[in-house]
């Protein structure tokens, strides 16, 4: 192998599936899935069952997905809102064959149906990603719309970061009585670095961080905003910290740019990420739980009902996108997890890959009925890696 071919090995190992329901007696086709390696932008769109030409909608997000990252997202995901209206009104106009024997006094009812059901079309979920490679950790811009999903794991399978926030209270919350500051994209706190959670056992019990990866975790005080680290000002993010200036963070450690051996209880700089976790929050769990009776679709919850935000992760992470389908077949993230990681060989091999399908979503039928499952795994390519070293050693 030259040393070309060195370097134009792609950086990450993606596996894409898109599988129709198979079980029940109306089968469905309107999820799609892809990854663009020469952005590195994935996207997961999942056509609204009750909405006519969704199959279509979802295949005309994932198509543009990756103009939603060269320019302002707002403006970008009006665009494509604008496209789908657009398909909409050009359904409604269109003329409307009724079957040649429908009888007279059934044709002003069923004409009446169609056009109801034309002015909700071309609807569609979506989960959206742009990786950008940095020395030692990748930045994630995440745009969605409803309920697909966006996952992010370690190695090891510690859950770092979802899209919805599946998180269910266990309790009350505790009363706290001790001033209270906002962390929201964008924002930088001042903090000390008090220890690794590796130190720590009781949080790593709490916050269900593995002894794996505990050294990976920094315990941090916070004790003043100091500034802002981006220019964000897109407002639909959907998490935000209030966080008291007495309690402890956890931070990936890549988040402030250190490494296990030069690590300093000093003070410095911490970006906001929802991968932080609070320790004095209330105590929570994961789980996939019944969603409410809405979601949130394009093109009708444009402009209110979106999310855009950045993260910052370690280059080993593993990245998920992926309709409800595959994740509701699971009761957590653990169970979807350890799927994906039992099959991943599997998953791999084409003819393997239905058997395992197959019998995912006769799982899912028996739990909650079949859907179509459809999802992007993402990963750091070691052998990529391995290359570019031996490449750049000379």
């Amino acid at each position: 192998m030259n040393s070309n071919e060195l370097i134009m090995k792609e950086a990450f190992d993606v596996l894409t599936v898109v599988s129709p329901s198979c079980c029940g007696d109306e089968p469905k086709d309107q999820d799609r899935a892809r990854w663009f390696p020469a952005t590195h932008v994935a996207c997961v769109a999942d056509g609204v069952t009750s909405s006519a030409h969704s199959e279509k909608a979802a295949e005309l997000v994932c198509n543009l997905s990756p103009i939603l990252f060269s320019g302002t997202p707002s403006e970008r995901l009006g665009a494509i809102s604008a496209v789908l209206t657009t398909q909409r009104i050009e359904a409604q106009k269109s003329p409307i064959d009724l079957p040649s024997d429908t009888v007279d006094s059934m044709k002003s009812i069923l004409l009446e149906a169609v056009k109801v059901r034309l002015a909700q079309s071309f609807q569609t979920t979506f989960v959206a990603t742009c990786i950008t490679q940095a020395d030692d950790e990748l930045a994630i811009d995440i745009c969605a719309c409803g309920d697909s999903g966006f996952f992010a794991f370690s190695p090891d399978g510690d859950l770092l970061s979802t899209y919805p926030d599946f998180d269910k209270p266990l309790g009350d919350n505790p009363s706290n009585n001790h001033r209270m500051m906002s962390f929201s994209p964008g924002d930088e706190l001042l903090v000390k670095i008090v220890e690794r959670v590796s130190e720590r056992p009781d949080l790593q019990n709490q916050l269900s961080i593995s002894s794996q990866t505990a050294h990976n975790w920094l315990v941090c005080r916070p004790l003043d905003h100091c500034g802002k680290r981006t220019g964000i000002t897109n407002k639909c993010v959907d998490k935000m910290f209030n966080i008291a200036l007495n309690e402890e963070l956890v931070a990936p450690r890549h988040l402030i740019g250190v490494t296990p051996n030069n690590i300093r209880k000093g003070y410095c700089a911490l970006p906001y990420s929802s991968l932080i976790k609070q320790t004095a929050k209330t105590p929570s769990q994961t789980i996939f739980d019944d969603k409410g009776a809405v979601t949130a679709v394009l093109p009708d919850h444009y402009p209110k009902r979106w999310t855009y935000r950045q993260e910052r992760f370690a280059k080993n992470t593993n990245f998920i996108l992926c309709s409800d389908g595959l994740y509701e077949a699971f009761r957590n993230p653990n169970e979807l997890w350890e799927w994906l990681y039992d099959n991943e060989s599997s998953l791999a091999d084409i003819q393997l890959r239905k058997q395992i399908l197959r019998e995912l979503h006769e799982r899912r039928d028996r739990a909650k009925g079949d859907d179509d499952i459809s999802f992007v795994w993402i990963k750091e390519n070691l052998l990529h890696k391995e290359q570019t070293n031996e490449y750049s050693t000379g």
